[in-house]
């Protein structure tokens, strides 16, 4: 039985993720983030563990949504 299961996200550029011609400001890469959750299907209830720059990146995610 799986009840849980764990992804990571290159940012756009990095690792295994194609470049962008887009700035990489905190808005569209939280928007970034947003589209990779989604056409991977998690939904709510999920846990965000950023690291270093990301962490920066999921407060401004908080504060955009009003969290």
């Amino acid at each position: 039985m799986r009840f849980s299961r764990a992804v990571f996200v290159d940012r756009a550029g990095h690792g295994f993720s194609d470049d962008t011609e887009n700035e990489m400001t905190p808005e569209y890469i939280v928007e970034d983030y947003r589209k990779a959750q989604k056409n991977a299907g998690i939904k709510a209830p999920y846990i965000l563990v950023p690291h270093s720059i990301g962490g920066a990146n999921y407060r401004f995610r908080g504060r955009a949504a009003g969290k």
